[in-house]
This record gives C-alpha cells, sequence and structure tokens, in this order.
C-alpha cells in the first residue's frame, strides 16, 4: 500500500484488494496449530481474570457495567440460516457502531440478500444496535477464549468477518484463520499513543497481523502504522473515514422546537452542549457555564457523559453549583433546568440538534478526543480539549474549513468561543457551511468499504474451526 492524502475510489481500492492471499498469510494458518496457540492464550487469560477480579468487581457493582448475555459471551450466538450468505460486523462499543452505520447501509445496498450480523463488546452498544436494527441478527461478541470463539465461528458460520477501526483478540483471529474466515478492519486506524505501545510489542503482533485479510485504512496516517508493523502493501488500502459518511441531520430544527416544548425553554434560548465528556472534565466544563451564564444569565448546559453510569456524579456536580439539574430521561420539569444530563445511549448525535454550540469530550484529559464530526453533521460548532489525537485528519480538515472548530484549555477560553458563537449567529452558521462542504468532499468512503468487503467475501472461502 501507498498511503495517500485522499482516498482511494472503487476501482483503485478494488484493484489493490484483489491480490490473493499472500504467503505470509497463508503460511501461518493452521487447525492444530492454532488450537496450541489458543490454549496458551487461554491460561493467560485465566491468570489475567484472576488478577482482575477486584476490577472485574468494581465494574459490576459500583459501576454498574453489565455482562450481557452470558450465553453469548461464551459463543452460543445464533445460528446462521443455512445457505445464506453472512458478514459478521464486529463493532466494541457506540463510536465503532455509529461509525460502521454507513458500511452497513452500503452493504445492505449492494447485496441485499447478504445476511449481515452485528456484534458489540459493549452493553450501550448492544442496546443501541437492537433499536437501530430490530431485524437484524445481533449478539454480544463472545469471550476471546477459544472455546468460545470456535463456537461463535461455527454457529454465526460467517463468510467474512469484518473488524471496525482494529480489534486484535488472539483467539477469534486464530479461529477464523483456522477456518479459512477472512477477516477484514474496516476504518482502520491506530491511535499515537496505541501506535507507540504497538510498536514495542511488534514482534508478538506479526502473528496476529498476518491472520488479517485486508486492511481498509480510514487516512495516509493510519496506513503507514499499519505497514509500520507488518501488514503487507498488497493486503492493505486507505479507502477513507467512514464517520465523513454519517448523513446530515435534516430534522435539527424539529429536534430543537421538540426539546424545547417538552421541556418549556423559550423559543431559540441560548444552549449548548457538552458531548461524551470523562471524569475529570466536568468540572471545569460546568465552571465554564458559570462564565458564559455572567453574559447570557439564559443559557443551559447538556451534559451528555461517555458512560450513562456516571449520571448521579454529574447531577451531583452541577447540584454543588447551584444549577437545577435532571436527567433526560425525565422528559420534562416542572421549570426549564438550568442543566440537563443525557443519561441514555444513542441519542447524543440528534440531540446536539436542540444546542447552539457543542464540546467535544475526551479532550482535556488525554483520552484523545471523540467524534467532531457529530455536531457538525447537526449544524452546530465545537470547540474542544488539547487531547484530539484520535482525530487528526479530521481536525485538519475541519480547522481548513475554518471557524466551526476552536481549541480550548481552560474554562475562560471554552466560555469565551461559546459567547462569541452565540453573539454572531450568522457567522456561526456561515462556519458550519464551510465545514459541512468540507466533510461532503470527503464522503464515499461506505461504497468502497462495501466493494472491497464484498470482493474478498467473493474470493473467501470457509472452514471448521
Amino acid at each position: 500500500m501507498t498511503a495517500a492524502s485522499a482516498p482511494e475510489g472503487p476501482g483503485a481500492a478494488s484493484a489493490r484488494l484483489g491480490a490473493a492471499r499472500g504467503g505470509e498469510s497463508a503460511g501461518v494458518r493452521g487447525g492444530a496449530g492454532a488450537r496450541l496457540a489458543g490454549l496458551a492464550i487461554d491460561l493467560g487469560y485465566v491468570c489475567g481474570l484472576i488478577v482482575l477480579i477486584p476490577w472485574i468487581a468494581y465494574l459490576l457493582l459500583v459501576r454498574r457495567r453489565g455482562l450481557g448475555s452470558l450465553r453469548e459471551r461464551f459463543g452460543l450466538v445464533p445460528r446462521a440460516a443455512p445457505g445464506v450468505p453472512r458478514v459478521w460486523v464486529h463493532a466494541v462499543s457506540v463510536g465503532e457502531l455509529e461509525a460502521a452505520l454507513p458500511l452497513l447501509g452500503a452493504l445492505a445496498e449492494r447485496s441485499p440478500a447478504l445476511d449481515i450480523a452485528l456484534s458489540t463488546t459493549t452493553a450501550a452498544a448492544q442496546a443501541l444496535a437492537r433499536r437501530r436494527f430490530p431485524a437484524r441478527t445481533i449478539f454480544y461478541c463472545p469471550l476471546d477464549f477459544s472455546f468460545a470463539v470456535r463456537a461463535a465461528l461455527r454457529r454465526a458460520a460467517p463468510s467474512a468477518l469484518v473488524l471496525m477501526e482494529l480489534e486484535l483478540w488472539p483467539n477469534l483471529l486464530l479461529a477464523a484463520g483456522a477456518a479459512g474466515v477472512p477477516v477484514i478492519v474496516a476504518n482502520g486506524r491506530i491511535s499515537a499513543r496505541g501506535f507507540a505501545r504497538m510498536k514495542r510489542a511488534r514482534f508478538l503482533l506479526r502473528p496476529l497481523l498476518a491472520r488479517i485479510d485486508r486492511v481498509l485504512a480510514q487516512d495516509a496516517t493510519a496506513g503507514e502504522r499499519f505497514l509500520s508493523l507488518g501488514v503487507t502493501p498488497e493486503r492493505a488500502a486507505v479507502i477513507g473515514n467512514l464517520k465523513f459518511d454519517r448523513p446530515v441531520l435534516a430534522e435539527g430544527a424539529a429536534v430543537r422546537r421538540d426539546f424545547e416544548t417538552v421541556w418549556g425553554y423559550a423559543p431559540g434560548s441560548p444552549r449548548w452542549i457538552a458531548g461524551c465528556t470523562h471524569a475529570g472534565e466536568e468540572a471545569a466544563l460546568l465552571d465554564a457555564h458559570a462564565l458564559l451564564r455572567a453574559s447570557f444569565p439564559a443559557a443551559t448546559i447538556i451534559i451528555a457523559p461517555r458512560h450513562v453510569e456516571r449520571t448521579d456524579d454529574v447531577l451531583r456536580l452541577a447540584r454543588e453549583r447551584g444549577l437545577r439539574a435532571e436527567r433526560y430521561s425525565a422528559g420534562g420539569a416542572a421549570a426549564p433546568p438550568d442543566a440537563i444530563v443525557l443519561d441514555v445511549t444513542g441519542e447524543l448525535a440528534r440531540l446536539y440538534a436542540a444546542a447552539d454550540a457543542a464540546f467535544v469530550g475526551g479532550s482535556l484529559i488525554p483520552h484523545g478526543g471523540h467524534n467532531p464530526l457529530e455536531p457538525i453533521l447537526a449544524g452546530i460548532p465545537l470547540a474542544h480539549g488539547p487531547h484530539m489525537e484520535n482525530f487528526g485528519e479530521v481536525m485538519r480538515l475541519l480547522g481548513d474549513a475554518g471557524g466551526a472548530v476552536r481549541r480550548a484549555a481552560a474554562p475562560a477560553e471554552i466560555a469565551g468561543h461559546l459567547e462569541r458563537w452565540l453573539r454572531d449567529p450568522a457567522e456561526r452558521a456561515a462556519s458550519v457551511a464551510r465545514a459541512m462542504a468540507a466533510v461532503a468532499r470527503h464522503r464515499g468512503a461506505a461504497e468502497r468499504s462495501a466493494d472491497a468487503i464484498l470482493a474478498a467475501l467473493a474470493r473467501g472461502t470457509r472452514g471448521e474451526p
């Protein structure tokens, strides 16, 4: 692969992905070897679980994280219908699931008879997937024990396995390779921090990367990182970022109108939304809100914590500052609240349209940031903290468009950007329009990815795990 600054067209992608499986991939596939390696990995997992018991208990009892279906976690996933080709798409959490939506649509459009099964790891993504695709086969991804992934592959019987962004689960990759199931990484990316760690463990990762048949990288930087870790050029291509293919929210005005009616706000009242926030960020954002209210006393804030189980913590922080704060799921209040905490999943992308501006979380702390395209596609500008490494190429594109994206490291800077946007709605709208035009010029990754996956599916074979 020669990484390019712009996504490849469908013809180039198909040509690049048309190469037969390389000797590197074929040479490491073998049922007996995979089973022995799987047993060794299982032993390591058991030792790790023993060490992690206190952390697991904390997640279950304190953070109230769900395990999901234990039946599915141990490989007893829904069986495939006989004689119907199936693609198994795996999206770990809500972010990967949202990125997968355009790809799922493109696959269904190009191959209506294809059975698309969808798995997730987190309970939040599972709930969202079931709401979005009630007619699809949806299940929890099995734990990466060899017996569980082999059972899941037997029952799911995929003709191809698509992993969103990057999921290097050793036993899953080993079992898929032994079964002759092509593995494709879609919207592939490696964060800067992840790349630094992976380079140090390159000798361990090479056998796993050899089990991946195709890498569809989202940008040139990601493509070069995959190559440097050992993915061979004939198995990789820069396809483009699927997140650019999310549609513009056409009903934004109706979303805002309905929101203001339900909660009793005056039409057009000032409002901003802090999306995908993490612990350590909400206090600074609430301080920024206090500064904003000095100029706009009627301003309200919507806070959407990345993990909804933190809702009570965020409500407490808001109320400690004297704000009347309510849960979004309450669906209204006796009087319009000063702050609303979004405590349901799958609503954030749409709810951005109820606000005038946004702040994208995961960026005041060294987390790497969250998707900046969602507020833009909902029609509002955004501020962000200094840590947006996970979206480097996207941030450069939006920055070049001018005006709709602003960096801030402290509450006063956040409040300053918000105040300028509230005072000049015409320039705010113009800056978002420029950003939307830039996004539109980079669409097409979903169609290119679907073409590549269907080509790999046509070449693949299925063995017995």
